[in-house]
């Protein structure tokens, strides 16, 4: 199956189960970053073909251009996607099965005394 065949299908689904249309487009915007990278380095977009090494130069790619939040979300997308595929049958393999997310750095929070509030 296609990769885009595979997100028209989840798209049905997000659509006819009242997913909000954020949601859908979100996922649709991460799938096309996706399709770029696939198309950039002669990669297959038949989802059998996808591998967790595809996966995972995917992220290391764009690690260099977007915030680690930006991955973290293009990652779970692909996830949902595949996850998706898995379990309506439409694909045997899910190739984002061990992949983990990029953990995100902590953020330093100031915390205020009694006396900053007066």
């Amino acid at each position: 199956m296609h990769l885009w065949e595979l997100f028209e299908e989840y798209e049905l689904f997000a659509r006819s189960t009242n997913r909000s249309p954020h949601t859908i487009t979100s996922m649709k915007y991460h799938v096309r970053r996706f399709s770029l990278f696939l198309n950039r380095h002669n990669y297959s977009h038949d989802c059998e073909q996808v591998t967790p090494r595809t996966i995972r130069a995917f992220i290391i790619n764009i690690q260099g251009s977007y915030a680690a939040k930006t991955v973290t979300n293009n990652v779970v997308a692909l996830k949902t996607l595949f996850a998706f595929g898995l379990r309506e049958e439409l694909i045997v393999v899910d190739p984002t099965t061990r992949i983990k997310a990029p953990k995100l750095p902590v953020k330093d929070f100031e915390i205020f005394e009694n006396e900053d509030w007066s």
